[in-house]
């Protein structure tokens, strides 16, 4: 088994001189061929050239603007040659013992993508373990058990998750390529490797968690240094009802979601502690709509190939609890800043 390590890249290379090694080194522990390639996203602060001089064996493909997320993993895909592909952020350290836990899942035929236990920098706070998947006033819900909190190794064993997080998880790339690879739909990032593990389930395949796996991320230590709060809220509202209007073709789970669609603009009108600014779900709203033609397309597409219901994947998906583990309150989903 081959492996292919795909980092993207956009003006990081502080990032890199620090995770860059970590992951060398965790791929070096793999049995078998590998290789790492860094989509660099027209980066301008030298990273290109830093790479070059610095980890001449690393594969770098320099793109000359930034395509966003989904393109430049797509690019990155097609340049692979591994059996398996592993996405990663450049803002993420690897547990030297953690990709030989995840790759083991792919002798099953049926497994799309492995996840790790995510941890924060400090080594000590969750960031995620596996997600379960709720809906609120007709709005998808990702859940994450005792995400904040210390790492008490609660979760021992594999199971399955709703999301393989698309910069920090392993998939097995002939059914990424059968996918399509992650819909530049949503671009220029969020919720695209929600879609992909989702139109995954739908065709027969899993995706599992496995909490021997330990990446360490520094969350959004791209993103939040090029743009502001609000408009990385509204671009995650806005591909959430994307996601929403692509994916799910239960009755029932649709109307629910446009009835409860006034009370959810409410929400975003008159609680002032929600997210950065009033009315972003009305703005995210007529935002998506742009692309419902797009959306019809990609629905009309998928559903050739779906093999499992909405319902079936949800209760698979959450047959591990992690709804009731991971559950949100109401008021808590009412007032999430």
């Amino acid at each position: 088994m081959k492996i292919s390590v795909i980092i993207l890249n956009w003006n990081g290379k502080d990032l890199l001189k620090k995770c860059l090694p970590s992951v060398i080194a965790t791929v070096e522990h793999v049995k078998g061929a590998h290789e790492i390639i860094v989509v660099d996203n027209g980066s301008t602060d030298g990273s290109v050239q830093f790479l070059k001089s610095k980890f001449p064996k690393v594969e770098v493909v320099p793109l000359k603007e930034n395509t966003g997320i989904s393109p430049a993993s797509n690019i990155g895909a097609k340049y692979a040659r591994g059996d398996i592909l592993i996405f990663l952020n450049n803002d993420i350290i690897l547990r030297k013992d953690s990709l030989n836990h995840m790759l083991k899942h792919f002798k099953k035929p049926n497994v799309f993508g492995v996840s790790p236990k995510l941890i924060k920098w400090d080594k000590k706070t969750i960031e995620a373990e596996f997600f379960g998947c709720s809906f609120i006033l007709g709005t998808v819900v990702q859940t994450r058990p005792i995400v904040g909190n210390v790492d008490t190794k609660e979760f021992k064993e594999s199971c399955l998750t709703f999301v393989a997080p698309g910069g920090a998880s392993a998939f097995d790339r002939k059914k990424f390529l059968k996918l399509g690879g992650f819909d530049e739909i949503y671009c220029p990032f969020y919720w695209e490797d929600v879609d992909l593990s989702y139109r995954a389930y739908k065709r027969g395949w899993i995706c599992i968690y496995d909490p021997r796996g330990v990446f360490y991320h520094k969350h959004r230590g791209t993103l939040s240094k090029a743009f502001r709060k609000e408009t990385l809220h509204i671009q995650e509202l806005k591909n959430r009802f994307i996601f929403t209007w692509s994916n799910f073709y239960d009755p029932k789970i649709l109307l629910k979601h446009f009835l409860f669609l006034p009370l959810v603009f409410l929400r975003s009108a008159f609680i002032s502690s929600y997210r950065s600014s009033r009315f972003l779900d009305v703005k995210a709203f007529f935002q998506a709509l742009k692309y419902w033609k797009e959306i019809m397309r990609k629905r009309a597409r998928e559903k050739k190939h779906a093999k499992l219901s909405d319902k079936e994947v949800l209760n698979l998906i959450n047959s591990n609890q992690a709804n009731k583990i991971a559950s949100i309150s109401f008021r808590n989903f009412l007032f999430t800043k």
